[in-house]
């Protein structure tokens, strides 16, 4: 991971293996992620590094799978980026409809449909 990421990849836990094929797709071509846990540093706070890392990217990417309204850290996450007006992408995983309180802070984001969840199918859209 590069110093300052190009994007922070906010994700449920249930669902690192898809975070991670995010990031292994957008890697090689250049564009630096940052995901928890990652790459926060050993014996660094937990949300001192999320926030240092929201507040330094240029993009989130949000694996919006059913998990993510189960997940208080992704609403955080999500909400720091919108104080911040930081643009967000939404990746729709096999057609999950996002919580009452995503949708209020991804309504005006751009979307991507991943109906199959397979990212690498979508990598040039990515």
């Amino acid at each position: 991971m590069a110093a300052v990421p190009d994007v922070f990849i906010s994700y449920s836990s249930q669902d690192e293996a898809l975070a991670t094929e995010v990031c292994t797709t957008l890697e090689p071509e250049q564009i630096s992620c940052w995901m928890a846990p990652r790459d926060i540093p050993l014996g660094a706070h937990y949300a001192d590094s999320i926030m240092e890392a929201i507040g330094s990217a240029r993009l989130l990417v949000l694996v919006a799978s059913e998990s993510i309204n189960h997940s208080p850290h992704v609403l955080r996450e999500v909400e720091r980026a919108t104080h911040r007006r930081l643009p967000i992408l939404a990746l729709r995983i096999r057609g999950a409809i996002p919580s009452g309180s995503l949708t209020y802070f991804i309504s005006g984001s751009q979307w991507l449909d991943l109906p199959d969840g397979a990212v690498g199918r979508s990598k040039g859209e990515l």
